[in-house]
């Protein structure tokens, strides 16, 4: 990404869930739930809520805080979604009922256990038919979205939005309690010129080599997306520089980073 390449952006809205803050701004402000519940995914039907896992739910909570941070519609909005492991709750059961007769096969289950459920729940539940993609990449899922995000901006699209998260994975696929609690990150970006972005402050993703990545809480130390953290603070909070994580699982050092411009779009 030279400097004759890099997009410059505006951040339109930003939505969080965890295990521990039901809200981006409960996380900027340190104010954790008493008691961990179920992620609320309103814009999601009832009907259709009931079907999702707590990882497309809790994608689906942070997508609609930032939505409606935004005031965008979401039937014409662009939507990355990342997510390194996608539905890996729903694998084992999937696979007890291949093994154990006893265990009926659920073609439902089965199309919500694809790695494209949480982009595909958004989609249905918001009456969307414009762009809408799934990524997985490991240690880089969080940076290769917002790099895809940024690509569509330069295609064209005034707004796009961005949502990464990742569950705990399970114990039977050797998953560890510790250290990677379900996280959820969402951030609706607008181009530069676009209408919404007037007056806003505006910022600039870059590959950097650096070997400094983003201090994660601890509740989330292992989970993959947590490099989304950063992008909340830089959104909501006083953060100046966001680190996205690894360009690459297998270049570490060499990280995607957003910085603030120093001034609005106008």
């Amino acid at each position: 990404m030279t400097a004759s390449t890099r997009a410059r952006f505006a951040i339109l809205g930003v939505g969080l869930w965890t295990d521990r803050f039901a809200t981006a701004a409960d996380y900027i402000a340190g104010s954790p739930v008493e008691e961990p519940k179920r992620p609320g995914a309103g814009l999601v039907p009832s009907r259709q809520r009931r079907r999702c896992s707590v990882l497309t739910r809790a994608i689906a909570t942070a997508f609609g805080e930032a939505l409606e941070a935004s005031g965008l519609a979401a039937d014409e909005l662009p939507v990355v979604c990342g997510s390194a492991w996608g539905e890996c709750d729903t694998l084992p059961v999937l696979l007890e009922s291949v093994f154990d007769d006893d265990i009926p096969t659920s073609p439902m289950r089965f199309a919500a256990s694809v790695h494209n459920t949480a982009s595909g729940t958004l989609s249905i539940a918001t009456g969307a038919r414009c762009f809408a993609t799934s990524i997985a990449a490991g240690e880089a899922t969080t940076s290769a979205s917002l790099l895809e995000a940024v690509s569509l901006l330069a295609a064209g699209h005034a707004y796009v939005a961005v949502v990464v998260g990742d569950s705990r994975i399970p114990d039977v696929l050797g998953g560890e309690v510790e250290g990677h609690g379900t996280l959820a990150v969402g951030i609706i970006l607008a181009r530069s010129d676009a209408p919404l972005a007037v007056d806003m402050p505006l910022f600039e993703a870059q590959i950097a080599n650096t070997s400094s990545p983003y201090p994660a809480a601890a509740a989330h130390v292992d989970n993959p997306c947590r490099h989304a953290l950063s992008l909340v603070d830089l959104g909501l909070g006083d953060g100046a520089t966001a680190d996205l994580g690894p360009l690459h699982p297998r270049a570490p050092d060499q990280r995607v980073t957003v910085a603030r411009t120093g001034g609005p779009s106008s």
